[in-house]
């Protein structure tokens, strides 16, 4: 049982039925062009899975698991001692940053020659 629907450009065009074994067209006139055989398809389906059923048994297959893995969480110790560093390295360059600018503020530092301006 099931449906079977055929689209073009995003239409759809016809679809069967399957467990009622008829097809139902769309678009108008479109059934003089097309045939779609429900019993021919249900045919081929069985015929399909029982090959399939085969090609399982006959190999070496193993079933996938149906959840992926997932891998484990990392530690947050890394992101912490790069977190760490950065904010020290931020500090550091503001502290730095301060003196220099202080220095250069004071009057008996480093004396500036006036230009022509």
């Amino acid at each position: 049982s099931g449906q079977y629907t055929h689209e073009f450009d995003g239409e759809e065009e016809f679809y069967a039925d399957l467990s009622k074994k008829e097809t139902v067209c769309w678009l108008p006139g479109f059934s003089e062009f097309k045939y779609f055989d429900t019993r021919n398809a249900l045919r081929n389906m069985a015929m399909l899975k029982y090959n399939l059923h085969l090609l399982i048994e006959r190999s070496n297959y193993k079933a996938a698991p149906n959840k992926p893995e997932i891998p484990a969480p990392m530690s947050e110790l890394t992101e912490t001692v790069v977190c760490a560093l950065g904010l020290a390295v931020g500090l550091v360059g503001i502290v730095t940053g301060t003196v220099f600018i202080i220095q250069g503020l004071r009057p008996g530092g480093v004396s500036r020659q006036q230009g022509p301006l």
